[in-house]
């Protein structure tokens, strides 16, 4: 009987863990995912940041989760995926779902419902070879502040930031206005149409509104700077 009892007791505490893993949610506004994929036309991003990710270095099963803001949970979000090639793309509205009743307040990450159709494809793409952007109000209005889109669970992960430098010769970022700056990289990726460069921020203290400026230095001549705000979970 004693037996009996723990079995059934083991077997509820799984369902449980099982259910609060699954309560909180981002869900599709319009099902079913709606993926492009086309080898003979690119997709060039006509603004300079493309992607806000952890995890991006290496992706193998292409789930998607973030730590949510506050106000990402209070009205619908916009998803955006390109490939550093420009040949596959999403742009999905979610909304975010708490079927367990839990607190808004809670650090755990909130997963994305997104299976893909192409991951031997996007794995063929390489190192940051596809980029995420998830930001506050749905996808048919002006684009909202993003925050940090979580790819295979890498939560621990470095903030990778991922942008269309339009050529440029050497690209460096500032956070928060620190005085050092961050030295960004090129894509190592096979070919580059959306994006091209990646900078990658240390995560440690930053939470809330965190501010990026970026500057782009062509033919030896620097660029305007362009200002970038993202909004990450915490104070």
């Amino acid at each position: 009987m004693t037996r009996a009892i723990t079995i059934c007791s083991i077997v509820t505490m799984f369902a449980l863990a099982d259910n609060s893993a699954v309560a909180q949610s981002l869900k599709l506004v319009d099902k079913p995912l709606e993926e492009q994929l086309d080898e003979n036309s690119t997709t060039i991003a006509g603004t300079v940041l493309v992607g806000v990710q952890r995890g991006g270095r290496h992706v193998e099963k292409f789930t998607l989760a973030a730590r949510l803001p506050d106000k990402f949970r209070k009205s619908e979000v916009c998803l955006e995926l390109v490939s550093a090639n420009g040949r596959y793309s999403v742009r999905e509205s979610y909304r975010y779902e708490d079927a367990g009743g839990t607190d808004a307040t809670t650090v755990a990450p909130v997963g994305l419902e997104f299976s893909t159709a192409h991951a031997d494809y996007l794995r063929r793409q390489g190192a940051h070879g596809v980029a995420a952007l998830l930001t506050s109000g749905d996808c048919d209005g002006a684009r909202g502040t993003p925050t940090v889109a979580i790819w295979d669970g890498a939560d621990d992960g470095e903030i990778e930031l991922l942008f269309n430098s339009f050529d440029a010769d050497q690209v460096f970022a500032y956070v928060n206005g620190a005085s050092e700056a961050i030295a960004c990289d090129p894509v190592r990726a096979e070919s580059l149409s959306a994006y091209d460069t990646v900078c990658v921020l240390d995560n440690a203290g930053l939470s809330g509104t965190v501010e990026i400026e970026l500057y782009r230095y062509v033919n030896r001549k620097t660029v305007e700077p362009d200002v970038f705000h993202l909004d990450l979970f915490g104070e």
